[in-house]
Order: structure tokens, then C-alpha cells, then sequence
């Protein structure tokens, strides 16, 4: 299929029928062009409903016309259209590998799919997804996941300004789309630069679909440095604006970006960055995690990683609560990285091993610091990844322990004698 501004154009009957089909269009959809046999001669006028009946005959026509359907869009197919690709992102929640997803979906009070049928107001882009659900079905899925993670982020989070849901799912949608031709979207360079660099290429990409500006520019500088936390240091507050309708109003070819003042336009740029940042991290490392604690696993490197300063806090908070069997597990994991930032040297204290910590080892070997234990050098004898993989893997070897280690134990037995004390 070829996708132009206002159109989008079949070059086979199969294709053309299969849109007619899933849009439930069949008898409704008009040709923007005639259908021509061999001989010039019309088949299908354009301007006219082409019925079911035009479709059997061409079928046993097959190589005696040209194969050519342009589709002129107007708003009842452009609404059907929304309604069609939001469905075949939603059907991506039947996996089990997206029940994260699904369970953020959940403990939403908002209609998600109305703000995702909301959220394609341009024409040509709404097109170019549809393509890509009919023609690469692993990049709609991947995109769609991100798309669905942010979206689900957005809807739990405490901000309500106006259009931050909507422009959170356009940028998941489109943070890596210039990737389509590649492998680099299935295999995430581990380096910031190269991350960077192929952020900027899908925000280009996106500027060419003319996507709001929170939205291309959140896919522009939203990857993670491993060495040095990002959120910026900003209240997430609900705006003073009405939060977007939940119903999708009246479609248009013509929609344009929703109008934002200076001061929201540049609050609604940092909040969706920060949605994006988290989404990207829960997606990539939920490719790395497994097992029925799936869930619990990935609620504790949110916990552990947003307190050393990588994600919002009150964007960690949210997920903490959301999953409350958890937050016990996710508050200490948040504790062991607050000791961790009490490092002299930083970021030389490293708790290990997690997520059950006992020990703190200093891994920059930092002999003049006064927080040393002398004479208890403690060994790692396996390569530990860093918890939630941002960071540096610590190598084998010896290392020097931490004082900072006798505030784990306090605070263990801190709970102990807590629970202790407890009347039953």
C-alpha cells in the first residue's frame, strides 16, 4: 500500500478488500480514481460506493485490470480507522508478557481507548500506523507496547494537565519511529550516545508527521545516562487546565495540535519526557526479566532506580502504590539506595547483593575515605550486573566494606524490634 497526505492507495485486490473488511466499509468506501481494465475501459467509477458485487467481479478479472484502489478519506473513515488500530493495540494486552501493561491499564479510572482513538490527529500518520499493523506486525507490536506503557504511566500518574495522556501515547508510539527498516529497535545500544543519536533520528521522523512538540521532543531527550539521574526538579501538580476529554469529538483530516499556552506547553515537554523515560526502562527491562515475580522484580528496580535519581519521584511513587503487595519490598529497596547516596565518593558505595543487601562494598576502592572498614576486605567471586541493569557491571575481585553497612542493619532491626513490640 502507498500512503500519501489525504489517501492511501491498494495495489492489490486482497489488500483493498481486507481494509473494506476490517473497517466494515464494504459498499461504503469510495475510489478517489477509477479502476481501468487492460483496455482503458472503466470498471469501478470513481466517486461511487464500491460494492460487494464490483469486488466478485474483479476477482475473476485477476490480470486483466489494473490493480489500483485510492481511497478518498473523509471522517467516518478516519474515525473507523482510529477505531481499528487502537483495537489491534489493545488485543496486544491478551499476552502475558504485557500483563504489566494491562494491569496499569486497569487501575485506571479513565476511558483509555477513547484517548487513544483521540490521540491520531493527523491523517497521514493514523495512515502509517495502520500500515505497519498490516504489513510488520513485530514493529506495531513494539511500538504499540511502549505506546500502551506510557499511556498506562500517564493515566495512573498525578498529573492532569491537558493533553499530557494523549501526547504520552503519541510519543511511546513514536520513540523509535525511524527504525522501522532496522534490527536497532530489537537490540538497544547499551552506550547514551548511540541511544541519543537514534532518538533524535524517530524525533526528525516525527516532526515529519508534525506531532505536537511535547511529543518530539520527549522522543529526543528522553534516553537514560547510566551515569547520572535525569528527572528534573519539578512538582507534578494538576494544571489549572481541565484535563482532555475522555470521548473523541468530531474528527477532521484537518485536525491540528491542540493549542497550548507558553508556560503549559513547556511544563507538558517535561512531564512527558519523564513519562517516556520510565516507559522505555520498563519496557527494555522487562525483556530481560522472567518468572511468576516478574511483576515484583520490576517494581523493585523502579523503586531502587527512581530513588537514586533516574526517574520522577513521584512517577516511582505511583507505580509503588499502584502495586501494593509490593510496596513494603519497594520502600527498602528505595532505603538501600538512600544509604547508597550517603557515599563520600560517589557513586563508589554499592550495596550487595540485592535486592537482599547486607553488606556495603566500595567499589571504587577509595582507601582514604573515612567511611572504610579496615581489615575486612570483602570478595566477589562472580560478575554482579547492576541492580536493573543502569549502571556498571561490578567485575570480580576484593573490595573494601562500607560503614554505610551498619545502617542496613539498623534499619532491619529496626523493623524487627517493631514488629516485636507490636501488641497481638
Amino acid at each position: 500500500m502507498q500512503i500519501e497526505e489525504n489517501a492511501i492507495t491498494f495495489l492489490s485486490l486482497n489488500e483493498f478488500v481486507r481494509f473494506s473488511t476490517d473497517m466494515g466499509l464494504i459498499g461504503l468506501v469510495q475510489l478517489e480514481e477509477p479502476v481501468l481494465d487492460n483496455s482503458d475501459n472503466v470498471l469501478i467509477k470513481e466517486g461511487v460506493f464500491v460494492k460487494a458485487t464490483a469486488l466478485s467481479r474483479l476477482e475473476e478479472m485477476e490480470g486483466h485490470y489494473r490493480p489500483h484502489f485510492k481511497v478518498a478519506m473523509n471522517n467516518n473513515l478516519i474515525r473507523e480507522l482510529r477505531k481499528f488500530v487502537a483495537g489491534e493495540m489493545l488485543d496486544l494486552l491478551k499476552e502475558k508478557d504485557n500483563r504489566f501493561i494491562a494491569h496499569l491499564l486497569e487501575k485506571s479510572t479513565r476511558r483509555y481507548r477513547s484517548i487513544m482513538e483521540s490521540a491520531f490527529i493527523g491523517t497521514r500518520f493514523l495512515l502509517h500506523i495502520y500500515r505497519l499493523s498490516q504489513e510488520n506486525g513485530c514493529f506495531f507490536a513494539h511500538i504499540s507496547e511502549l505506546a500502551l506503557l506510557a499511556l498506562g504511566l500517564a493515566l495512573i500518574s498525578p498529573v492532569k494537565e491537558k493533553f499530557v495522556h494523549r501526547f504520552s501515547f503519541l510519543a511511546g508510539l513514536g520513540c523509535d519511529l525511524d527504525l522501522e527498516s532496522d534490527d536497532e529497535y530489537l537490540n538497544r545500544a547499551e552506550d547514551y550516545a548511540t541511544r541519543n543519536a537514534l532518538n533524535l533520528r524517530s524525533a526528525r521522523a516525527a516532526d515529519g508527521y508534525e506531532l505536537p512538540e511535547a511529543v518530539s521532543e520527549a522522543i529526543a531527550t528522553h534516553a537514560i545516562d547510566f551515569d547520572r539521574p535525569h528527572y528534573k526538579p519539578f512538582r507534578m501538580e494538576p494544571g489549572a487546565e481541565l484535563p482532555e476529554p475522555e470521548e473523541p469529538g468530531e474528527v477532521s483530516i484537518l485536525d491540528e495540535e491542540p493549542h497550548l499556552s507558553a508556560a503549559q506547553r513547556e511544563f507538558s515537554n517535561a512531564i512527558v519526557t519523564e513519562l517516556l523515560r520510565l516507559a522505555r526502562y520498563v519496557h527494555d527491562t522487562s525483556k530481560k526479566l522472567s518468572g511468576e515475580d516478574f511483576a515484583e522484580q520490576l517494581v523493585y528496580m523502579i523503586a531502587y532506580n527512581g530513588e537514586r535519581g533516574f526517574f520522577h519521584p513521584d512517577l516511582t511513587m505511583t507505580v509503588v502504590k499502584v502495586y501494593r503487595e509490593f510496596e513494603a519490598g519497594a520502600r527498602k529497596m528505595m532505603r538501600i539506595a538512600a544509604i547508597e547516596k550517603k557515599c563520600l565518593f560517589p557513586p563508589s558505595a554499592l550495596a550487595y547483593p540485592k535486592p537482599k543487601a547486607t553488606q556495603i562494598l566500595c567499589r571504587n576502592n577509595h582507601q582514604e575515605c573515612s567511611l572504610i572498614v579496615r581489615g575486612w576486605d570483602m570478595n566477589v567471586v562472580a560478575p554482579m550486573e547492576a541492580y536493573g541493569w543502569l549502571g556498571e557491571t561490578l567485575a570480580v575481585g576484593s573490595y573494601p566494606k562500607c560503614m554505610l553497612a551498619g545502617e542496613l542493619e539498623d534499619h532491619s532491626e529496626g523493623r524487627s524490634r517493631k514488629s516485636a513490640a507490636a501488641p497481638e
